[in-house]
């Protein structure tokens, strides 16, 4: 097991130089190029095809959202069904079959977390 984590620290260390080379890469190829400020370009350097995508993330002030009182035909709002874990886990112990019948579960890929212990 030993074995196991210092290879992993390397492998870690590794992964964390090489994204940031990849990043610093990325970086110079933006300053070189103009983009729009939404949206995908393609650029076609000999040999190869480059595509970046370009987008603005947005976030919802949902109160301000429901005060405005917006129609039916200018909404612009989806809301997506999810799972709260707190009561899912709830609903399994008194009543496992609802959640069997309308919730599929299997596992993901499990995290693991090293800090190495100075001796």
């Amino acid at each position: 097991m030993e074995s196991l984590c210092k290879k992993l620290l390397v492998a870690k260390q590794a992964e964390a130089e090489a994204k940031a080379h990849r990043l610093e890469i990325e970086k110079e190829i933006i300053s070189v190029i103009s983009l729009p400020p939404e949206g995908t370009r393609n650029f076609f350097p000999p040999g190869y095809q480059l595509t970046v995508t370009t987008k603005y993330r947005r976030k919802l002030d949902y109160t301000a959202y429901l005060k405005s009182n917006v129609s039916e035909t200018q909404t612009f709002v989806e809301l997506k069904p999810s799972i709260n874990l707190k009561w899912l886990r709830l609903t399994e112990k008194r009543n496992p079959d609802l959640v069997a019948n309308c919730v599929t579960t299997y596992p993901a890929k499990p995290a693991i977390k090293i800090v190495e212990v100075k001796k």
